[in-house]
């Protein structure tokens, strides 16, 4: 950071703390708006992020953020450029539905004459095929 871009942020931050402390917490007035966004700009071009330039003008990020775009997105603020595809590790990945597994049921059959029949771990469609053979048995 040069000498008269050191000065300016120091300058900067001060008339925005003071401000601040005046109990103000509304938007800060245009022409310290105008003069900290003209800052701003000036550091994200020389390769400043925001975070860093949050710190030097004793701001939110967000702050930084909306006075660079105007509106609080961040379009023009990505500042790295997404890794070549050679330097990407990709891993193969299959994928498959999840396996159907059979319900597992219990089957009580108590008969006219007391006598009681019990089945356990039996499948569903097993199931539904043994009560179906018992009604047909009647």
């Amino acid at each position: 950071m040069s000498g008269t871009v050191r000065a300016k942020q120091v300058r900067l931050r001060g008339e925005l703390l003071a401000y601040r402390k005046r109990g103000h917490d509304a938007r800060y007035p245009n022409k310290l708006r105008a003069e900290a966004t003209q800052y701003a700009t000036q550091r994200l071009g020389q390769g400043a992020s925001v975070p860093d330039i949050a710190s030097e003008l004793g701001v939110r990020e967000s702050t930084v953020m909306v006075w660079v775009d105007g509106d609080g997105g961040v379009t023009h603020l990505v500042q790295s450029k997404p890794a070549p595809l050679s330097e990407v590790s990709l891993v193969p990945v299959t994928v498959r539905a999840d396996p159907v597994t059979e319900r597992v049921g219990r089957l009580e059959v108590e008969f006219v004459d007391g006598t009681r029949l019990v089945v356990s771990g039996i499948g569903q469609q097993t199931l539904t095929e043994a009560i179906a053979a018992l009604r047909r048995s009647r």
